[in-house]
């Protein structure tokens, strides 16, 4: 009986060590988040302060932690802030960032302990963008035949002041509002210069070569990138500090004047070498690889967005104003006669209506979905054309005046003299 009770002590000892041993080692918990401040659906605006307080709980240490703001994709897009790992934050986030679009983010906390556990947390809140404003307008003049002027005009039109003046000559010029530079090209003698708008000092340059033949051939923007027109055939996708995106691949025997960003495409006029004959190149914004070509009549003055599968060409054919739309899907044409005479200069007003300005003083408001085409103004000798969205008003350069009318009544605001002779004019916002 005694060997029977022993047996079974035994059996019972060994199956409780078993089990012990078996038995998985209890893990630790992550930290948990409270958050104190902001509320949610807090609102901000651009430029506000985010008063971020908060606690974080865990059983063991905080060895990592961090915040930031992330969008409704959970994607970060300002600056991940490390703080030291401590267990209540107090901390001022600076909305920074002016290119943010107003719509839903979140307050982001992340917390990690000593048990390599973690935890994100988000607190939901609201942004609205920050207003968009005139800062001032830019011209472009000609000093002499090897020197080029910049003049700024105040957001108002009540002052001017020649910021700054370069060697070389001029196929074209461009701003990028979002970047703050002002981009402008030579042609046979003069670089292509980056301008930092904040203190008018040049940020980068790509030196011309020169020769008999022009190195440059023009510049545009669509605000993120600059495209640079070469004589020899490419176009280069630059970026803000100067760095090379891509070249685009020349259509043998051409070489590119105007480019033109629309959506997914860079659509660039390119011109025969050895004749008159003009095509209309299109590539993928994205990387610079062609898609298709066609045969154009005219010399393009302007190019402009009418949605993602039509863009408007605006320009001269043997001296005669055209006017057509370009449908990229079907690699073809619509076209609008337009009255007789020289188009000087276009600009956008939206994607149903645009200025048109002739050699002959007249500049017409044309509407696409009534098919109108009306007197805007008369007695103006426009060279350019920009169009202020923010104030509903039309910055017009005459040869070496700069005025600025508004778009609903014609009405002249402001105007400028200008000293020397106009070649460009740009507006520049806030973002």
């Amino acid at each position: 009986m005694k060997k029977m009770f022993f047996n079974t002590l035994v059996f019972v000892s060994l199956v409780s060590l078993f089990s012990s041993g078996c038995k998985k080692k209890e893990e630790g918990s992550p930290p948990t988040v409270q958050y104190h401040t902001p509320l949610e659906n807090a609102t901000y605006t651009v430029f506000d302060n985010i008063q971020i307080s908060a606690h974080v709980y865990s059983a063991t240490a905080i060895t990592d932690l961090k915040i930031g703001i992330v969008n409704d994709q959970m994607v970060p897009v300002m600056s991940t802030i490390p703080l030291s790992p401590v267990t209540h934050i107090a901390f001022t986030y600076n909305i920074y960032d002016i290119h943010l679009t107003s719509g839903t983010y979140y307050v982001w906390i992340s917390a990690t302990n000593a048990d390599n556990l973690d935890v994100n947390a988000y607190q939901k809140i609201s942004i609205s963008e920050a207003p968009k404003k005139r800062k001032a307008v830019y011209v472009i003049t000609k000093l002499s035949s090897s020197q080029l002027g910049l003049t700024k005009a105040d957001s108002v039109l009540n002052s001017q002041q020649q910021v700054g003046s370069f060697n070389g000559d001029f196929s074209g010029s461009a701003i990028s509002s979002w970047h703050q530079q002002l981009y402008l090209a030579g042609n046979y003698t003069g670089d292509h210069r980056a301008i930092e708008l904040a203190g008018h000092s040049i940020k980068w340059s790509v030196p011309y070569i020169g020769s008999s033949n022009p190195y440059f051939t023009g510049v545009s923007s669509d605000e993120k990138s600059n495209y640079l027109s070469y004589f020899g055939g490419q176009v280069k996708a630059l970026d803000q500090n100067g760095s090379t995106r891509y070249f685009t691949t020349p259509s043998g025997g051409y070489y590119p004047l105007k480019s033109f960003v629309s959506g997914s495409y860079l659509l660039q006029e390119q011109k025969d070498y050895t004749s008159s004959q003009r095509k209309l190149v299109v590539y993928y914004s994205s990387s610079g690889v062609g898609k298709q070509e066609t045969l154009i009549p005219e010399t393009v003055t302007e190019l402009f967005t009418k949605d993602a599968d039509n863009v408007y060409l605006f320009g001269n054919a043997s001296g005669q104003a055209k006017m057509e739309i370009y449908t990229v899907s079907g690699n073809s044409f619509w076209n609008r006669t337009l009255p007789a005479g020289t188009l000087a200069a276009a600009t956008q007003v939206n994607s149903d209506t645009y200025l048109l300005a002739y050699t002959n003083g007249t500049i017409y408001k044309y509407t696409y979905s009534n098919n109108s085409l009306i007197t805007w103004l008369s007695g103006v000798n426009a060279v350019k054309l920009r169009y202020d969205e923010v104030n509903g008003e039309v910055c017009i350069a005459e040869l070496k005046k700069l005025s600025s009318y508004d778009l609903n009544s014609s009405g002249l605001k402001k105007t400028l003299t200008v000293p020397d002779t106009i070649l460009d004019m740009h507006i520049l916002f806030n973002r």
